[in-house]
Order: C-alpha cells, then sequence, then structure tokens
C-alpha cells in the first residue's frame, strides 16, 4: 500500500507541495524550457514568473487535491517528482512546473 492509499484510509487528505512559472503565452513558456533546469528554476521563476509566488521562488503554498484549478491539479497529479513539466495551460495562464511532494 502506498502513502497515498494510507492516508485515504486514514481520512488525512493528501498533501502537494510545486513549484511553478506561471506565463501569458506558450511560446513564452516554451522560450523558459529551453535551458530550464531544476537548479535554475526558483531564479527563472522570479525573474519571469507572473505569479506573485515567482518572488518566492515559485513555491507554492502546500495544497491539498481540489483547491487549485482542475489542469493544474491534473498535471500535478501526474507529474513525477522532482522533474519540470509542462507546458500546461489553465485559467490563469501557461505554467511550467515541478512537484516537489
Amino acid at each position: 500500500m502506498n502513502e497515498e492509499q494510507m492516508r485515504a484510509l486514514s481520512g488525512k487528505p493528501t498533501v502537494y507541495k510545486a513549484k511553478h512559472i506561471l506565463v501569458g503565452t506558450k511560446g513564452e513558456a516554451e522560450e523558459l524550457l529551453e535551458g530550464l533546469t531544476v537548479r535554475n528554476f526558483g531564479r527563472i521563476a522570479c525573474d519571469y514568473s507572473q505569479c506573485a509566488t515567482g518572488a518566492n521562488y515559485g513555491i507554492l503554498p502546500p495544497f491539498v487535491a481540489g483547491s487549485m484549478w482542475p489542469q493544474f491539479e491534473a498535471a500535478v497529479l501526474a507529474a513525477p517528482l522532482n522533474e519540470i513539466v509542462g507546458p500546461f495551460r489553465d485559467d490563469a495562464g501557461w505554467h511550467l512546473m515541478i512537484r516537489t511532494q
């Protein structure tokens, strides 16, 4: 039984953590993706993200399922840990993201 299944049985929601970069167009996201690494992700988020979390290296507050835009949440749930995914779009714009927990 994995951790998520154990949490479901205990009634405690699974908490997710992620970093992201939000931009206005797919082209901007694709341009940032070139040369983007897990190591420089925070710096790039500070410099280019249009989300307030950019000032905090793109780090989102911890969240549970059902609390984010559905498209963003689906990307988080499908993402392998500590790998860059995207670009993908939701109602806020275009994202590059790393699931950290």
